[in-house]
């Protein structure tokens, strides 16, 4: 019984330190590129991510939808107006046969 609780122990003193990771920052954001990520990111079976800010854009300031390759090489995909568009996304976006859609 005392050996089982050891490995026990150990087991999940090794399972606690595993989760521990040291993050690399792989695209920063400029506001003309988009500013206040939110919502997530999903990705595509390439590697890619996908994703909104709530702010920044070329020229409006109402948020993006983007791309980030596994590079980190960021593709702004749709520029919010803040007109008949909508604007500032706070919602996440989710597939939908292989269409990005906006969930808000």
């Amino acid at each position: 019984m005392k050996r089982t609780l050891s490995i026990l122990a150990i087991t999940i003193l090794t399972t606690l330190t595993s989760y521990a990771s040291t993050f690399k920052v792989v695209f920063s954001f400029n506001f003309h590129d988009g500013s206040g990520p939110n919502g997530g990111l999903i990705s595509d079976s390439a590697g890619n991510f996908y994703g909104t800010t709530q702010f920044g854009g070329a020229s409006y300031n109402r948020g993006v939808v983007f791309e980030l390759s596994a590079t980190g090489e960021q593709t702004i995909l749709y520029s919010f107006t803040g007109q008949s568009d909508g604007g500032i996304p706070i919602g996440r976006l989710i597939r939908a046969i292989n269409t990005l859609t906006n969930q808000s």
